[in-house]
């Protein structure tokens, strides 16, 4: 499916939707942090945070309400980045390398390793059992995580240009640097990761999102600029989103583009038709806005000295059909659901890509992984031999870099 025959679908769907309303942004509350909360990340009823000189800290958000911090750990130098793989949180550190954290018991973290890395550790990312830091001037650099109590330095991958940040599945890497703006790198997580395009964007590139062919970049300069990389050696600007504020994080959640937007807040962007995106709603929170995260319509702000969680209600008729992730990948329901011991999940592939599928519990904790590979197009199924799990309600996520999908699944036994 091309772009023009998406437009034509999501004016079609739009039309199909014409009665439900976007009924806003909803605070639902709020905790106070120690220092400067400059990134979250949430899964479940978990979510973390990076808070400046203090540290990291894990909060209870399985009632929104009243979110609590249930620990704070202490790491070296100052807490930048963080990327949250339960039961692990990994934490840049600046000028201290970076610490991994086991939150299995979000009551009791436990700091389990710190890790000398060159350079200031701006920002981290996961995958395929490496680690991967923003050094700024000194590139990116790759641990290899298989023992979290004794990550081993890989290699750097030199950079053009300094990079501050970093994310991406493994072996699709997106960097974000600055006043340089984007780099898009695939190939192996060591020796064969190579630069393959770019995009200059017009201020200073704080954070990037990729969804269905399209790199979502916060700028806090020139507000969120959407990049067309289905070429990704000639990278164009698609359309610019101007933010009252200094656009420093972006998410994209189904059909909509959620914005921290330093000084103006939160704001909201219907995307159902990537041709015209529009703005929906805004919320001017009290503090600074630098990071947003999204867990089932609940969103979570760093919003400087606190935290703030939001609800908004996205219609979801038709999620887990086509309409989700129409051009790419599709996921659907298990079946049989409930089901008793073993399931399968079926999922189609419209472009060749590389697939994580992962089952998680309520609580966010990854169960198992089932699929983390390169997949050609075409129509796959995987097992889920839940033997050894208990009755409970489950999440199988399947995530590439064009997007993530999600579908619950109901064990009794």
């Amino acid at each position: 499916m091309n772009k023009s025959t998406f437009t034509i679908f999501a004016v079609i769907l739009s039309t199909l939707m014409a009665s439900v309303s976007f009924a806003g942004i909803d605070l639902l509350g709020s905790v106070a942090t120690d220092g400067e909360t400059y990134n979250i990340e949430s899964f479940g009823s978990v979510a973390v945070i990076s808070d400046g000189q203090y540290g990291a800290k894990v909060l209870d958000v399985a009632n929104p309400l009243d979110p609590v911090i249930a620990s704070s750990i202490s790491t070296p130098g100052t807490a930048e980045g963080i990327v949250y793989l339960s039961p692990y949180l990994s934490v840049a550190n600046g000028e201290e390398g970076f610490s991994i954290i086991d939150a299995a018991d979000p009551y009791n973290a436990q700091l389990v390793s710190t890790t000398a890395s060159p350079g200031y550790a701006y920002d981290i990312t996961y995958g395929c059992g490496y680690i991967a830091i923003a050094a700024g001037t000194d590139g990116l650099h790759f641990f290899e995580a298989f023992n979290v109590e004794n990550p081993v330095y890989a290699n750097t991958f030199d950079t053009p240009t300094p990079i501050t940040g970093v994310s991406g599945p493994c072996g699709t890497i997106f960097l974000t640097a600055g006043e340089y703006g984007t780099f898009f790198a695939t190939g192996g997580v060591i020796d064969t990761l190579q630069i393959v395009g770019g995009f200059d964007t017009d201020g200073s590139a704080r954070s990037s999102y990729a969804y269905q062919g399209y790199l979502y970049v916060a700028d806090s300069t020139a507000g969120v600029q959407i990049i067309d990389f289905s070429d990704p050696a000639n990278q164009t600007l698609h359309t610019t989103l101007p933010t009252a504020g200094a656009a420093m994080d972006v998410i994209v959640d189904w059909q909509y583009i959620i914005v921290a937007a330093g000084e103006a807040g939160l704001l909201i962007y219907d995307n159902l038709d990537p041709e015209n995106p529009y703005l929906l709603d805004s919320f001017d929170t009290p503090g600074f806005a630098y990071s947003v995260n999204v867990w089932n319509g609940v969103i979570y702000v760093a919003d400087g000295n606190s935290v703030m969680v939001f609800q908004y209600t996205p219609d979801q008729t038709f999620i887990g059909q086509c309409v989700h992730s129409p051009t790419q990948f599709n996921i659907n329901q298990n079946y049989p659901n409930p089901f008793n011991a073993s399931t399968n999940i079926k999922f189609s592939i419209d472009q060749p890509q590389t697939i994580n599928l992962t089952i998680y519990n309520i609580t966010g904790q990854v169960v198992e992984t089932l699929a983390n590979r390169h997949y050609d197009v075409g129509d796959y199924s995987v097992n889920w031999n839940a033997g050894d799990v208990p009755s409970g309600v489950y999440f199988a996520k399947m995530t590439s870099l064009l997007g993530t999908q999600t579908v619950k699944l109901s064990l009794l036994k």
